[in-house]
């Protein structure tokens, strides 16, 4: 995960350089993801305080340390200062309303500890307070959470931002003022420096003026800004710091292009695999593709010689002497059987290239069928159901892609329910009857960022594999590892 920060910043200081991006990223997301069907669950590292503590701290020191200890080298941001898991629930509450009921214990032993961890030991220096109230108190509005916790107990070196509204939502959400400039008074006063709006730009001044804010709130708040700019070096001599330096050569670099096959690697989870039939049989004659080229080769063969040698060595360790040699046909069936876009998840960048599912599997079998059988979430018609039955009763192997995207889960989306999309189950149900006909095997692969009930699936003997391979990014080669 600090290779990951260190990948991001640097090529983030590049687009500074060359005028297309800041030097502050409000990221990571370590919320705790407490309720499964939460749409930014996918956002962050997951339901544990202890793994997002070290999630939050590699990514920092990732983001802010590099090769001139004078300088951050981006500035990163620990979001949404806290208890923040919901989106929209059923009542009309949603996140600019919700004021979440936390005992002490749950915030110390649930809600803080990975933003204790991103200040303490990641050195963050930025952080940004929450839409909700905690146990009646606006997050952006909590001089105890702000001032106190952070500040004073945590020691933190940096500036704070409201999320963009939440200053807003103290007086028109939360009802905790009675007017625009109080609740300008209670977010300055409290520690927020920074309104992610016009909020502070609109009605400050007229707190000013009825005496509610003082020169020396904004002065403090300024500092705060001030100091995080001065320590990314904006008010230094260009000529005399390396980050200012780094030019395009570091974007998409071979090493970052490397480190995102393997975070996608890395990402994924085997939840069945019955008589070891993954990884699936491979030919080790592959054509070179994706990518750089470097000394005659492109990065993709490379990537690909380098995986087949190892797969090569994981058979004989097993005992399977016997030569390795390409299915006779794939199918792959589903919504994200060809997904592009989809595979990036939320608050992605613009990737050179993205890899669907299909695109990585046909360059290691050429005899390889696409069929989508159904969308995300769209009704199957008849032509879908029956091209989606033949190409499973053909194919020696079929890989049936499925799961959600940014349609069913995502900012402002949860979910209200953990299933399978129904058009996807009728899907399921048609491809295993039809592969089972011919005692054909069936792989099932599913891009989510949220967890997804597929209970029905991991005990129908009929599928052989199942691999949850979250939001793999560009590189998605995720049935063959």
């Amino acid at each position: 995960m600090q290779a990951i920060g260190s990948a991001i910043s640097t090529e983030g200081r590049v687009f500074n350089n060359v005028g297309h991006a800041g030097n502050t990223f409000w990221a990571p997301n370590i919320n705790i993801f407490r309720d499964p069907r939460w749409g930014r669950g996918q956002e962050t590292p997951g339901e544990d305080p202890f793994l997002s503590s070290v999630y939050a701290t590699a990514f920092v020191r990732g983001m802010q340390e590099g090769e001139d200890g004078r300088y951050l080298k981006t500035s990163a941001c620990c979001k949404h200062f806290a208890a923040y898991s919901v989106e929209n629930l059923y009542n009309g509450t949603h996140r600019h309303n919700f004021d979440a009921q936390v005992t002490k214990q749950d915030m110390v032993d649930t809600y803080l500890p990975a933003f204790e961890a991103c200040v303490v030991k990641g050195k963050a220096s930025a952080l940004m307070c929450s839409y909700n109230s905690i146990n009646g108190v606006p997050a952006c509005a909590d001089a105890g959470l702000l001032n106190g916790m952070a500040r004073e107990e945590w020691r933190f070196d940096g500036y704070v931002t409201s999320d963009c509204g939440a200053i807003s939502d103290i007086w028109k959400r939360h009802n905790y003022t009675d007017s625009p400039e109080g609740a300008c008074q209670v977010a300055l006063q409290a520690g927020c420096d920074l309104d992610c709006s016009t909020f502070y730009a609109e009605h400050c001044p007229a707190a000013l003026a009825q005496g509610l804010i003082q020169e020396g709130d904004l002065d403090r708040a300024l500092g705060h800004l001030l100091r995080v700019q001065f320590r990314l070096g904006l008010f230094d001599s260009l000529e005399e710091q390396v980050y200012t330096k780094y030019g395009l050569e570091k974007v998409n670099s071979e090493e970052h292009q490397m480190l995102a096959l393997e975070a996608a690697r890395q990402g994924m989870v085997l939840l069945k695999n019955d008589h070891g039939v993954l990884p699936l049989s491979l030919s080790v004659e592959v054509e070179g593709e994706w990518g750089m080229e470097e000394d005659g080769m492109e990065e993709g063969a490379v990537l690909k010689t380098a995986f087949l040698r190892r797969e090569r060595e994981r058979q004989l360790r097993r005992g399977h002497r016997e030569e390795i040699s390409p299915p006779l046909s794939l199918a792959v069936i589903g919504p994200h059987a060809n997904a592009t876009e989809a595979l990036l998840g939320n608050y992605q960048g613009v990737p050179p290239f993205i890899i669907s599912p299909f695109e990585g599997l046909r360059k290691y079998v050429s005899d390889a069928v696409l069929v989508e059988g159904c969308g995300i979430n769209s009704t199957l018609t008849e032509d879908q159901m029956n091209a989606a039955d033949a190409a499973a009763r053909a194919a020696d192997v079929t890989i049936l892609v499925l799961g959600l995207d940014s349609s069913i889960e995502g900012e402002g989306l949860d979910r209200t329910s953990i299933l399978l999309p129904a058009p996807q189950v009728e899907l399921a149900a048609r491809v295993l009857g039809a592969a089972a006909t011919g005692e054909k095997k069936v792989v099932v692969v599913l891009i989510a960022g949220g967890a997804v009930d597929v209970e029905f699936l991991k005990e129908d003997g009929r599928v052989a594999a199942m691999v949850f391979a979250g939001y793999p990014g560009k590189r998605n080669v995720c049935v063959l590892e």
